[in-house]
Protein backbone atom coordinates (compact mmCIF):
# COMPACT_ATOMS: atom_id res chain seq x y z
CA UNK A 1 0.00 0.00 0.00
CA UNK A 2 1.44 3.60 -1.10
CA UNK A 3 -0.70 6.33 0.83
CA UNK A 4 -2.66 6.44 3.62
CA UNK A 5 -3.65 9.77 5.22
CA UNK A 6 -3.04 10.73 8.71
CA UNK A 7 -4.39 12.89 11.38
CA UNK A 8 -1.92 15.14 12.51
CA UNK A 9 -1.64 17.19 15.67
CA UNK A 10 1.29 18.08 18.30
CA UNK A 11 0.70 15.53 19.94
CA UNK A 12 3.54 12.85 19.42
CA UNK A 13 1.49 9.95 20.61
CA UNK A 14 -1.10 10.80 17.24
CA UNK A 15 2.19 10.35 15.45
CA UNK A 16 3.30 7.54 17.23
CA UNK A 17 -0.10 5.44 16.48
CA UNK A 18 -0.39 6.59 12.80
CA UNK A 19 3.33 5.14 12.61
CA UNK A 20 2.15 1.45 14.26
CA UNK A 21 -0.63 1.39 11.67
CA UNK A 22 1.19 2.06 8.79
CA UNK A 23 3.82 -0.65 9.43
CA UNK A 24 0.79 -2.73 10.34
CA UNK A 25 -0.25 -2.49 6.81
CA UNK A 26 2.33 -2.08 4.61
CA UNK A 27 1.73 1.51 3.77
CA UNK A 28 4.87 3.28 2.65
CA UNK A 29 4.05 7.43 3.02
CA UNK A 30 2.17 9.30 5.57
CA UNK A 31 0.25 12.10 4.28
CA UNK A 32 -1.06 14.77 7.08
CA UNK A 33 -1.86 18.12 8.20
CA UNK A 34 -4.77 20.82 9.74
CA UNK A 35 -6.59 23.84 8.32
CA UNK A 36 -6.99 26.69 10.09
CA UNK A 37 -9.42 29.72 9.24
CA UNK A 38 -10.03 33.14 10.14
CA UNK A 39 -12.82 34.41 8.60
CA UNK A 40 -12.64 34.07 4.97
CA UNK A 41 -8.85 33.05 5.37
CA UNK A 42 -7.06 29.65 5.46
CA UNK A 43 -4.16 28.71 7.04
CA UNK A 44 -3.31 24.54 5.48
CA UNK A 45 -0.35 22.87 7.35
CA UNK A 46 0.50 19.61 5.13
CA UNK A 47 3.52 17.08 5.45
CA UNK A 48 4.43 13.73 3.87
CA UNK A 49 5.83 11.23 6.06
CA UNK A 50 8.02 8.31 5.54
CA UNK A 51 6.25 5.69 6.87
CA UNK A 52 8.97 3.60 8.14
CA UNK A 53 11.04 5.40 10.04
CA UNK A 54 8.75 8.37 10.36
CA UNK A 55 11.44 11.00 9.14
CA UNK A 56 8.99 14.14 7.40
CA UNK A 57 10.26 14.04 3.19
CA UNK A 58 8.42 17.52 2.43
CA UNK A 59 6.21 19.92 4.25
CA UNK A 60 4.32 23.02 3.67
CA UNK A 61 2.02 25.81 4.82
CA UNK A 62 -0.47 27.99 2.82
CA UNK A 63 -2.11 30.98 3.90
CA UNK A 64 -4.95 31.53 1.43
CA UNK A 65 -8.61 32.93 1.09
CA UNK A 66 -11.32 30.16 1.04
CA UNK A 67 -12.53 30.62 -2.85
CA UNK A 68 -8.70 28.98 -3.57
CA UNK A 69 -9.01 25.40 -1.64
CA UNK A 70 -8.97 23.70 -5.06
CA UNK A 71 -5.76 25.61 -6.14
CA UNK A 72 -4.07 24.99 -2.84
CA UNK A 73 -5.38 21.05 -3.02
CA UNK A 74 -3.59 20.63 -6.83
CA UNK A 75 -0.60 22.21 -5.58
CA UNK A 76 -0.32 20.01 -2.72
CA UNK A 77 -0.60 16.79 -5.14
CA UNK A 78 1.65 17.79 -7.42
CA UNK A 79 4.38 19.04 -4.83
CA UNK A 80 3.61 15.43 -3.09
CA UNK A 81 3.93 13.85 -6.52
CA UNK A 82 7.54 15.18 -7.56
CA UNK A 83 8.64 14.21 -4.20
CA UNK A 84 7.81 10.92 -4.93
CA UNK A 85 7.71 10.38 -8.38
CA UNK A 86 9.30 12.82 -10.20
CA UNK A 87 8.19 13.56 -13.62
CA UNK A 88 5.08 11.17 -13.50
CA UNK A 89 2.46 11.25 -16.45
CA UNK A 90 -0.04 13.59 -16.59
CA UNK A 91 -2.82 11.29 -16.90
CA UNK A 92 -2.01 10.24 -12.99
CA UNK A 93 -1.88 13.20 -12.27
CA UNK A 94 -4.91 14.23 -13.14
CA UNK A 95 -6.44 10.93 -11.52
CA UNK A 96 -4.94 11.92 -8.86
CA UNK A 97 -6.46 15.48 -8.36
CA UNK A 98 -9.86 14.22 -8.93
CA UNK A 99 -12.41 16.18 -7.57
CA UNK A 100 -16.09 16.03 -7.63
CA UNK A 101 -16.55 19.85 -8.93
CA UNK A 102 -14.79 23.54 -8.96
CA UNK A 103 -18.20 24.55 -7.63
CA UNK A 104 -17.53 25.88 -4.42
CA UNK A 105 -21.32 26.35 -3.38
CA UNK A 106 -21.69 23.16 -4.64
CA UNK A 107 -19.12 21.46 -3.45
CA UNK A 108 -20.29 22.36 0.19
CA UNK A 109 -23.55 21.31 -0.51
CA UNK A 110 -22.00 17.89 -1.28
CA UNK A 111 -20.02 17.79 2.13
CA UNK A 112 -22.94 18.93 4.24
CA UNK A 113 -25.39 15.97 2.34
CA UNK A 114 -22.84 13.53 3.04
CA UNK A 115 -23.01 14.75 6.72
CA UNK A 116 -26.50 14.13 6.71
CA UNK A 117 -26.27 11.07 4.55
CA UNK A 118 -24.00 9.08 6.97
CA UNK A 119 -27.19 9.55 9.54
CA UNK A 120 -29.90 9.32 7.54
CA UNK A 121 -30.67 5.54 9.02
CA UNK A 122 -31.83 7.16 12.27
CA UNK A 123 -34.22 9.86 11.48
CA UNK A 124 -35.97 10.78 7.98
CA UNK A 125 -34.97 14.38 9.16
CA UNK A 126 -31.26 13.10 8.10
CA UNK A 127 -32.79 11.88 4.64
CA UNK A 128 -34.45 14.89 3.72
CA UNK A 129 -31.79 17.32 4.77
CA UNK A 130 -29.24 15.00 2.50
CA UNK A 131 -31.91 15.08 -0.53
CA UNK A 132 -31.80 19.08 -0.05
CA UNK A 133 -27.84 19.15 -0.33
CA UNK A 134 -28.01 16.99 -3.06
CA UNK A 135 -30.05 18.84 -4.88
CA UNK A 136 -28.76 22.16 -4.59
CA UNK A 137 -25.24 20.87 -5.32
CA UNK A 138 -26.40 19.44 -8.74
CA UNK A 139 -28.44 22.85 -9.16
CA UNK A 140 -25.24 24.57 -8.52
CA UNK A 141 -23.38 22.16 -10.99
CA UNK A 142 -25.20 19.87 -12.76
CA UNK A 143 -22.11 17.79 -13.65
CA UNK A 144 -21.65 16.92 -9.61
CA UNK A 145 -21.59 13.44 -10.72
CA UNK A 146 -20.81 12.38 -6.73
CA UNK A 147 -23.76 14.54 -5.94
CA UNK A 148 -26.05 12.41 -8.45
CA UNK A 149 -24.75 9.18 -6.89
CA UNK A 150 -25.14 9.85 -3.54
CA UNK A 151 -28.72 11.02 -3.85
CA UNK A 152 -29.15 7.97 -5.33
CA UNK A 153 -27.50 5.86 -2.37
CA UNK A 154 -29.35 8.39 -0.03
CA UNK A 155 -32.97 7.76 -1.93
CA UNK A 156 -31.98 3.36 -1.42
CA UNK A 157 -31.41 3.55 2.01
CA UNK A 158 -34.76 5.98 2.49
CA UNK A 159 -36.37 3.11 0.65
CA UNK A 160 -35.50 0.74 2.42
CA UNK A 161 -36.62 2.44 5.58
CA UNK A 162 -39.47 3.26 4.08
CA UNK A 163 -39.44 7.00 4.40
CA UNK A 164 -41.31 7.39 1.07
CA UNK A 165 -45.25 7.44 0.27
CA UNK A 166 -44.57 6.56 -3.98
CA UNK A 167 -41.78 4.18 -4.26
CA UNK A 168 -42.32 3.70 -7.18
CA UNK A 169 -41.10 7.39 -7.82
CA UNK A 170 -38.16 7.49 -5.69
CA UNK A 171 -37.39 3.90 -7.65
CA UNK A 172 -36.97 5.96 -11.26
CA UNK A 173 -34.81 8.80 -9.38
CA UNK A 174 -32.46 6.61 -8.30
CA UNK A 175 -31.65 5.20 -11.90
CA UNK A 176 -31.60 8.32 -13.45
CA UNK A 177 -29.47 9.40 -10.88
CA UNK A 178 -27.19 7.05 -10.66
CA UNK A 179 -26.99 7.20 -14.56
CA UNK A 180 -26.18 10.94 -14.53
CA UNK A 181 -23.61 10.27 -12.41
CA UNK A 182 -21.19 8.18 -15.20
CA UNK A 183 -22.44 9.94 -17.36
CA UNK A 184 -20.45 12.88 -16.03
CA UNK A 185 -17.57 10.78 -14.42
CA UNK A 186 -17.58 7.18 -14.52
CA UNK A 187 -13.65 7.43 -13.09
CA UNK A 188 -14.83 9.04 -9.74
CA UNK A 189 -14.46 5.86 -7.61
CA UNK A 190 -17.71 7.00 -5.39
CA UNK A 191 -20.07 6.77 -8.41
CA UNK A 192 -18.39 3.22 -9.34
CA UNK A 193 -18.98 2.08 -5.54
CA UNK A 194 -22.47 3.27 -5.46
CA UNK A 195 -23.42 1.86 -9.34
CA UNK A 196 -21.79 -1.23 -7.99
CA UNK A 197 -24.59 -1.41 -5.11
CA UNK A 198 -27.33 0.02 -7.60
CA UNK A 199 -26.84 -2.98 -10.20
CA UNK A 200 -26.48 -5.23 -6.82
CA UNK A 201 -30.25 -4.25 -6.23
CA UNK A 202 -31.59 -4.97 -9.91
CA UNK A 203 -29.37 -7.89 -9.75
CA UNK A 204 -27.32 -6.88 -12.28
CA UNK A 205 -24.74 -9.26 -10.50
CA UNK A 206 -21.90 -9.38 -13.48
CA UNK A 207 -22.62 -5.49 -14.12
CA UNK A 208 -22.02 -4.76 -10.12
CA UNK A 209 -18.95 -6.89 -9.77
CA UNK A 210 -17.40 -4.79 -12.61
CA UNK A 211 -18.32 -1.24 -11.40
CA UNK A 212 -17.40 -2.69 -7.68
CA UNK A 213 -13.74 -3.88 -9.91
CA UNK A 214 -13.50 -0.55 -10.93
CA UNK A 215 -14.32 1.61 -7.71
CA UNK A 216 -11.71 -0.97 -6.02
CA UNK A 217 -8.56 -0.45 -8.60
CA UNK A 218 -8.92 3.50 -8.06
CA UNK A 219 -9.23 2.92 -4.43
CA UNK A 220 -8.29 -0.37 -2.94
CA UNK A 221 -7.91 1.40 0.46
CA UNK A 222 -11.31 2.96 0.90
CA UNK A 223 -13.29 0.36 3.61
CA UNK A 224 -16.76 1.22 1.62
CA UNK A 225 -15.51 0.21 -1.17
CA UNK A 226 -13.98 -2.77 0.46
CA UNK A 227 -17.42 -3.52 1.36
CA UNK A 228 -19.66 -3.42 -1.60
CA UNK A 229 -17.00 -5.40 -3.83
CA UNK A 230 -16.26 -8.31 -1.13
CA UNK A 231 -20.04 -8.17 -0.95
CA UNK A 232 -20.19 -8.75 -4.99
CA UNK A 233 -17.57 -10.83 -5.01
CA UNK A 234 -18.87 -13.86 -2.55
CA UNK A 235 -22.18 -13.47 -4.08
CA UNK A 236 -20.60 -14.45 -7.31
CA UNK A 237 -18.52 -17.55 -5.79
CA UNK A 238 -15.00 -15.43 -5.70
CA UNK A 239 -15.94 -16.29 -1.87
CA UNK A 240 -12.34 -16.65 -0.59
CA UNK A 241 -11.26 -13.09 -2.39
CA UNK A 242 -14.57 -11.42 -0.97
CA UNK A 243 -14.06 -12.67 2.72
CA UNK A 244 -10.49 -11.30 2.25
CA UNK A 245 -11.77 -7.71 1.53
CA UNK A 246 -14.59 -8.05 3.86
CA UNK A 247 -12.24 -8.84 6.58
CA UNK A 248 -9.86 -5.65 5.69
CA UNK A 249 -12.56 -3.26 6.02
CA UNK A 250 -13.29 -4.94 9.17
CA UNK A 251 -10.15 -4.21 10.28
CA UNK A 252 -9.64 -0.56 8.71
CA UNK A 253 -13.18 0.64 9.76
CA UNK A 254 -14.52 -1.35 11.98
CA UNK A 255 -17.60 0.90 12.97
CA UNK A 256 -18.38 2.83 9.89
CA UNK A 257 -19.20 6.63 9.81
CA UNK A 258 -22.76 7.11 11.17
CA UNK A 259 -22.76 3.87 12.71
CA UNK A 260 -22.57 2.74 16.52
CA UNK A 261 -21.73 -0.34 16.32
CA UNK A 262 -19.85 -3.06 13.96
CA UNK A 263 -22.90 -4.91 13.23
CA UNK A 264 -22.49 -3.64 9.19
CA UNK A 265 -19.57 -5.48 8.58
CA UNK A 266 -20.16 -8.73 10.87
CA UNK A 267 -23.89 -8.58 8.66
CA UNK A 268 -21.56 -8.46 5.82
CA UNK A 269 -18.99 -11.74 7.00
CA UNK A 270 -22.21 -13.61 7.66
CA UNK A 271 -22.88 -13.33 4.32
CA UNK A 272 -19.44 -14.17 3.33
CA UNK A 273 -19.68 -17.35 5.67
CA UNK A 274 -22.92 -18.56 4.40
CA UNK A 275 -22.05 -18.31 0.95
CA UNK A 276 -19.00 -20.46 1.58
CA UNK A 277 -21.42 -23.04 3.36
CA UNK A 278 -18.79 -22.19 6.50
CA UNK A 279 -21.64 -22.84 9.40
CA UNK A 280 -19.15 -22.99 12.14
CA UNK A 281 -17.84 -19.34 10.92
CA UNK A 282 -20.93 -18.25 10.08
CA UNK A 283 -22.70 -18.91 13.47
CA UNK A 284 -19.41 -17.49 15.11
CA UNK A 285 -19.48 -13.97 13.23
CA UNK A 286 -23.81 -13.89 13.83
CA UNK A 287 -23.26 -13.78 17.43
CA UNK A 288 -20.81 -11.06 17.18
CA UNK A 289 -24.06 -8.71 16.07
CA UNK A 290 -25.93 -6.37 18.52
CA UNK A 291 -28.98 -6.16 16.50
CA UNK A 292 -29.84 -9.26 14.08
CA UNK A 293 -31.95 -8.23 10.99
CA UNK A 294 -33.57 -10.62 9.35
CA UNK A 295 -31.01 -11.92 6.68
CA UNK A 296 -28.41 -12.61 9.38
CA UNK A 297 -31.30 -14.21 11.98
CA UNK A 298 -32.09 -16.85 9.25
CA UNK A 299 -28.83 -17.60 8.01
CA UNK A 300 -27.86 -17.76 11.54
CA UNK A 301 -30.61 -20.78 12.52
CA UNK A 302 -30.01 -22.26 9.04
CA UNK A 303 -26.58 -22.68 10.30
CA UNK A 304 -27.24 -23.64 13.76
CA UNK A 305 -29.33 -26.81 12.16
CA UNK A 306 -27.00 -27.50 9.37
CA UNK A 307 -24.41 -28.17 12.58
CA UNK A 308 -26.57 -30.00 14.94
CA UNK A 309 -29.33 -31.89 12.63
CA UNK A 310 -30.87 -32.48 16.59
CA UNK A 311 -31.12 -29.02 17.83
CA UNK A 312 -34.62 -27.51 18.57
CA UNK A 313 -34.41 -24.12 17.11
CA UNK A 314 -37.47 -23.21 18.67
CA UNK A 315 -35.91 -23.42 22.04
CA UNK A 316 -33.06 -21.50 20.92
CA UNK A 317 -32.69 -18.05 22.00
CA UNK A 318 -31.40 -16.27 18.90
CA UNK A 319 -34.96 -17.88 17.26
CA UNK A 320 -36.85 -17.06 20.72
CA UNK A 321 -35.33 -13.21 20.61
CA UNK A 322 -36.89 -12.36 17.17
CA UNK A 323 -39.18 -14.86 16.02
CA UNK A 324 -42.18 -12.07 17.19
CA UNK A 325 -40.15 -9.06 15.25
CA UNK A 326 -39.58 -11.45 12.31
CA UNK A 327 -42.21 -14.26 12.30
CA UNK A 328 -44.49 -12.03 10.72
CA UNK A 329 -42.69 -11.61 7.26
CA UNK A 330 -43.11 -12.98 3.56
CA UNK A 331 -40.22 -14.94 3.55
CA UNK A 332 -40.06 -15.40 -0.15
CA UNK A 333 -39.91 -12.07 -0.64
CA UNK A 334 -37.59 -11.47 2.07
CA UNK A 335 -35.24 -14.11 0.42
CA UNK A 336 -35.35 -12.43 -3.24
CA UNK A 337 -34.08 -8.84 -1.43
CA UNK A 338 -31.10 -11.04 0.12
CA UNK A 339 -29.96 -11.22 -3.58
CA UNK A 340 -28.55 -14.09 -3.83
CA UNK A 341 -27.86 -15.31 -7.58
CA UNK A 342 -27.46 -19.00 -6.50
CA UNK A 343 -31.17 -20.44 -6.74
CA UNK A 344 -30.45 -23.38 -5.01
CA UNK A 345 -29.48 -22.01 -2.22
CA UNK A 346 -32.54 -19.15 -2.41
CA UNK A 347 -35.12 -22.43 -2.46
CA UNK A 348 -33.32 -24.52 0.69
CA UNK A 349 -33.91 -20.92 2.70
CA UNK A 350 -37.22 -20.60 1.45
CA UNK A 351 -37.92 -24.82 2.59
CA UNK A 352 -36.12 -23.57 5.55
CA UNK A 353 -38.44 -21.09 6.62
CA UNK A 354 -41.52 -22.45 5.87
CA UNK A 355 -40.72 -25.63 8.10
CA UNK A 356 -39.26 -23.48 10.81
CA UNK A 357 -41.28 -20.07 10.74
CA UNK A 358 -44.28 -20.81 9.45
Amino acid sequence: MLFQKKTCDDHDKSNEDALTFAKKHKIDFLVGGNIRSAGNRLRVAVDLTNAKDGSIIWGDRYDRVLEDIFDIQDEIVQKISKELLGNIEITNLQNIKRKPTENLNSYENLVIGRYHWLRQSSAKEHNDKALYHFDKAIEQDETNARAHSLKACTIGGGLGKQYYEDNDKMMKMIFHHIEKSLEHDENDYEVRRISSAISLMQKKYEESEEHGKVAYSMNPNDPRVLAVYGEILVRNKKIDQGLELLHKALELDPIPAGQKTSDNRYRDLVLGYFCKKDYDVCITQAQKIKELEPRSWIFLLFSLKEMDTEINLKENEYFINKYNDYSKLDWKETIKGFHLPDEEMNKNLENFTNQVIN
